[in-house]
């Protein structure tokens, strides 16, 4: 296993808790530059219609504020949004009453800064999730690793065609097909208490 470095999602991917549980040490990036597009300020959740985007928006927009700068523009109704699509997708999957207060604690705190909410998320979900590991925070910004530090800032973004390919399954309570790719929101509402085994069960099939 090798030490990983990626960056703080909002509402991470199911993948990125693939990714940490499988490695033998991680790094949250604090010293980078903001990315738009990316999941930094976004997430994907299912609905009985579509897959819906989730994103904050940022004050300013602007690409290179260092991403503990970043401030969350909570003059619009983002907040709002968000929790009518999750609550509209999720409101009757077996475990959405189960976690949910979790989350509604978080977003009433309505924080400043959108790494700090993202953090808090992170850790709620590890912690919903019943996976002790530790997660350090870089101390400053290299743009090249250490050999046995695999690089996977960006690596998992909407604009990556080639991501990691990891393999995993659960019930979701919309579709026939199952869609990858979504909130860790998606798992723990769905799987519950399954959700930490569907994760360390996964394999990862192509990097």
């Amino acid at each position: 296993m090798a030490s990983i470095l990626i960056e703080s999602q909002y509402l991470p991917t199911i993948d990125f808790f693939c990714e940490l549980v499988h490695a033998e040490e991680v790094w949250i990036e604090a010293y980078e530059s903001y990315q738009r597009q990316t999941y930094r300020n976004r997430t994907k959740i299912l609905s009985a219609n579509s897959i819906i985007d989730l994103i904050i928006p940022i004050k300013g927009g602007r690409k290179h504020i260092p991403i503990k700068n970043v401030e969350i523009d909570h003059e619009q109704k983002w907040l709002n949004q968000h929790l009518r699509s999750i609550r509209s997708a999720y409101g009757k999957a077996p475990f959405f009453e189960h976690y949910w207060d979790y989350f509604d604690v978080i977003f009433e705190k309505k924080h400043q800064n959108l790494f700090d909410l993202n953090w808090e998320t992170m850790t709620t979900c590890l912690t919903l999730l019943g996976i002790s590991k530790e997660v350090k925070l870089t101390n400053d910004y290299h743009k090249t690793l250490e050999n046995n530090v695999l690089d996977l800032r960006s690596v998992y973004s909407p604009k990556n065609k080639n991501m990691p390919n990891w393999q995993y399954n659960y019930y979701q309570i919309f579709g026939n097909k199952f869609v990858k790719g979504m909130s860790i929101l998606d798992l723990l509402f769905c799987a519950g208490p399954e959700s930490k085994q569907v994760i360390y069960k996964a394999i990862k099939t192509k990097s």
